[in-house]
């Protein structure tokens, strides 16, 4: 009985003051972007390709009205400080980034590279660019 005791007692004094615990886990990186791509006529551009320049291989096509999503990008982290206030051993690195360099390309158009710099709902995980990107043919 007193062995239980003893274990209970520990426990809540743990729970009470927290405990570093290696949970690995998925965080959002960076934030995905959405907008559309025309010619110099404001002519949608079908099959433009958008890349993320952060060299993580995400890429994506353009629709038939010139539209596009590029996902956002996760990453794994390694552990939490459990308590009555849950956060991360180092504070400021779970925060996304809302800053994302993207690169624009289209068949017989010149490249067009975008710095995305926008803040956004954080239930989102999507940066809306307002105006769509124009290329130069």
């Amino acid at each position: 009985m007193r062995g239980l005791f003893t274990i209970l007692i520990a426990a809540a004094c743990l729970g009470i003051s927290g405990c570093i615990f290696p949970v690995p886990h998925q965080r959002l990186h960076v934030y995905g972007v959405k907008g559309k791509v025309v010619d110099q006529d404001n002519l949608p551009l079908k099959d433009a390709i958008v890349f993320s320049c952060a060299d993580d291989g995400v890429f994506t096509k353009t629709d038939e009205s010139g539209g596009f999503e590029l996902a956002p990008t996760y990453g794994w982290h390694g552990a939490y400080f459990y308590g009555p206030n849950s956060l991360s051993l180092w504070p400021g690195f779970d925060i996304a980034a809302p800053e994302r360099e993207v690169m624009v390309c289209a068949p017989d158009c010149k490249a067009v590279k975008i710095n995305v710099k926008d803040y956004l709902d954080p239930d989102n995980k999507f940066i809306t660019i307002p105006e769509p990107i124009k290329i130069k043919k």
